[in-house]
């Protein structure tokens, strides 16, 4: 509403805004109209600052009238208004079907002491088909079809005009028929008709179609019925056939089933070697459980080693006997023999593991050494030198603990390998005759699967 008057108030000619039904029904709309038609304005629409710009918008064409002489902006708004209510047309256009119309002339007197109200009649039989011609052009049929149609539609909406009338007299009761009901007939009309025509169509083609495949269907048993009568005499030359191979497929079964026994011994003789490398490798398997957890242990042990243990341990100038006893352990497993020192004291030559054990922890690679060491290739050698060490009462993890944490983590270590080494001994001979069996298995499994192949073959 604030542009609309904007726009009349600007524009040096009168301006007329027609408004539907739909636009109407708009919160404050029809209360807005109402103060226009009284008052001429609508209280406090615009804020001050729109104001100015109304005052600035009307100030040439004031000028131009020679008008608001002081050129204040009460004057200049007053001009505006003025001129919005000399060049402001409205045209309202209500439907009278409900009551919604008497609802809204009750709440606003104003839609008719201020107004001027043209009721629009019924069209004539003239616009009546005119209107219908021009919108059941588009539609595809004949032109006597569509005269037909034309005058159908005409009929229905003056008989029910006609049943207005009788339903007023009768009832007292008001039934409208306005220039949108006969569209909506018409526009239902061709709806229904586009549907029919699309369901009439469908069966058409349904109809079509089946005949088309009975036409198709009979044609092709002729056809198939011909190339039966034609392959008769191949039929009765083939059961000969059939017959004669049968005969030689029975003679051929008796040496398959002979076949057969050969190849089922054969599977139970290679049932039981797999069963055999099953129990070996079962066996195998149960030995490595009990040493798979101090393994595993010893795997965590090393994890728990850090960098600054190791330089710990390298600067000690005199480290305690106990880390030494498992730095030499240590050593011994690895291969690495000691140094021959002279004793001052004793004056006799004594073997020494702790300079080797501190370049072995030089080494950039020691704690991967020890994480990557060959369990499985340990030496009985090794072994021997290594009881003097674990068989220690002082080798014992309650007591290195209170030693140092690479001195607990190594001796872990090392009883985790003195204990594999041991249970390995029982595994290997294990792990040969599994290998063994394996072997005896995989022979005697081509063997059979030769034999199957032939056995298919028949």
């Amino acid at each position: 509403m604030k542009n609309l008057f904007k726009l009349c108030g600007g524009k040096g000619t009168p301006t007329s805004f027609i408004f539907t039904d739909t636009q109407i029904k708009e919160e404050g709309f029809l209360e807005d109209v109402n103060n226009i038609l009284n008052t001429g304005e609508i209280p406090n629409l615009y804020p001050a600052e729109e104001k100015v710009d109304i005052c600035e918008m009307v100030r040439p064409a004031a000028k131009a009238e020679n008008r608001c002489p002081e050129g204040t902006p009460s004057q200049l708004f007053s001009f505006f208004v003025e001129r919005c209510k000399k060049k402001l047309h409205i045209v309202l256009c209500f439907s009278p079907i409900g009551e919604s119309f008497r609802g809204r002339v009750r709440n606003f007197p104003s839609l008719v002491n201020c107004t001027t109200i043209d009721w629009f009649s019924e069209w004539p039989n003239d616009a009546l088909e005119s209107v219908a011609k021009r919108f059941l052009g588009d539609v595809e049929m004949d032109a006597s079809v569509r005269n037909s149609c034309v005058k159908l539609v005409q009929m229905f909406h003056e008989s029910t005009s006609q049943a207005a009338v009788r339903f007023k007299d009768e009832l007292r009761r008001h039934y409208y028929v306005t220039p949108t009901s006969y569209l909506e007939l018409i526009t239902t009309f061709k709806t229904i008709l586009k549907e029919k025509r699309e369901e009439v169509m469908g069966l058409k083609n349904r109809y079509e179609n089946g005949y088309s495949c009975l036409i198709s269907t009979e044609a092709n048993v002729s056809k198939m019925r011909q190339e039966l009568e034609d392959l008769q005499p191949k039929l009765i030359e083939a059961s000969k056939e059939t017959e004669i191979k049968e005969k030689i497929v029975e003679g051929e079964a008796v040496s398959a089933e002979k076949i057969r026994v050969v190849v089922a011994a054969d599977e139970a003789v290679a049932s039981k070697a797999a069963g055999e490398a099953n129990a070996i490798k079962e066996d195998c398997e149960k030995e490595l459980a009990e040493a798979m957890p101090i393994l595993n242990a010893a795997a965590k042990a090393l994890e728990c080693i850090t960098p600054n243990d190791i330089t710990l341990a390298k600067k000690m100038l005199k480290p305690p006997e106990d880390q030494k006893m498992v730095l030499s352990a240590v050593c011994v497993l690895m291969g690495l023999k000691p140094e021959s020192k002279m004793n001052t004291e004793t004056q006799k030559k004594e073997l020494d593991f702790w300079p080797v054990a501190i370049k072995m922890m030089n080494g950039s690679t020691f704690l991967k050494d020890l994480q990557e060491y060959d369990k499985d290739s340990i030496d009985e050698d090794r072994i021997k030198k290594l009881q003097d060490y674990v068989k220690n009462p002082k080798f014992n993890l309650d007591h290195l603990k209170g030693i140092s944490s690479i001195a607990v983590n190594l001796g872990s270590w090392v009883i985790a390998m003195d204990k594999f080494y041991n249970v390995n001994l029982i595994i290997k001979p294990k792990k040969a005759a599994l290998a063994e069996a394996n072997a005896t298995y995989a022979e005697i499994d081509g063997k059979l699967k030769i034999k199957q192949a032939e056995l298919k073959v028949v």
